[in-house]
């Protein structure tokens, strides 16, 4: 499933995309994705995380990953919120998408989310990866992604 998504990125780059803008710098492998160290393995529940976005056909398009090493209550992305700028500098939130969350799962895989946007603008996602293992410990991760022209 992880190369799967790896490839999807790759894809994306090579059509005019941009992919993944990871959520701590100290903590990017060499593709650009979160991967927990062993320290926060062991009090975090978030193994892995990535988010990318790209043009599709018109359309901005939302794509990424949240794992566990176990099965949480719920997994995946609340406060999604979507940006618009004119020059890539100054941002104003164009609108919100509900959160996407699994349930009793290790993860959450989202693949061309397609949103809805007027053209003649770059446009950016911002949102927290989310894991709740039902047992009152939760888990947030903020990533935001690349900008992407919408024309």
């Amino acid at each position: 499933m992880k190369k799967g998504i790896i490839g999807l990125c790759i894809i994306s780059m090579l059509l005019n995309s941009v992919c993944v803008q990871n959520v701590k710098a100290d903590s990017l492998n060499a593709d650009g994705y979160y991967t927990a160290d062993q320290n926060e393995r062991a009090g975090g529940l978030i193994y892995q995380a990535g988010v990318s976005a790209r043009l599709w056909y018109g359309y901005f398009s939302l794509s990424g990953f949240t794992d566990s090493t176990s099965t949480m209550a719920y997994i995946g992305y609340k406060d999604i919120s979507i940006q618009r700028s004119s020059d890539k500098i100054h941002w104003t939130q164009e609108k919100t998408i509900p959160d996407i969350l699994n349930t009793n799962s290790s993860s959450n895989t989202l693949t061309d989310y397609l949103i809805t946007v007027s053209g003649g603008y770059y446009y950016r996602a911002c949102l927290n990866h989310y894991a709740d293992n039902g047992s009152g410990t939760t888990q947030t991760i903020s990533n935001t992604t690349n900008a992407v022209w919408i024309y």
